[in-house]
């Protein structure tokens, strides 16, 4: 981690036991979880981008899918279809973007 691990200003209202709790505290944590550390004091987590080959090629197979549902089901399978890739689609996305530690 760059810089101290001390707080950047010192909070109004609070003793100096209390910075010096507050700042034994912060070391404490950031030896326990250092990415985490990282994230909350390095501003924030890096999400990667959906690779865009990977969004047209679904994109494609959606598409495909949705005309043969409206070839063989007709207007009311094309909606359901049409819903289903779209919810599938964004559940995908959100667990890309959220990925398990």
């Amino acid at each position: 981690m760059p810089g101290s691990n001390e707080f950047r200003s010192p909070e109004p209202g609070l003793t100096d036991a209390e910075r010096r709790q507050l700042a034994e505290l912060e070391r404490g944590l950031i030896a326990d979880d250092p990415a985490l550390a990282e994230a909350l004091i390095g501003g924030g987590v890096h999400r990667s981008r959906p690779n865009r080959a990977a969004i047209a090629l679904v994109a494609a197979a959606a598409v495909i899918i949705l005309v043969f549902a409206v070839v063989v089901g007709g207007p009311g399978a094309a909606a359901f279809t049409a819903v289903s890739v779209l919810v599938t689609g964004l559940l995908a996305l959100k667990v890309r973007a959220h990925p398990a530690p």
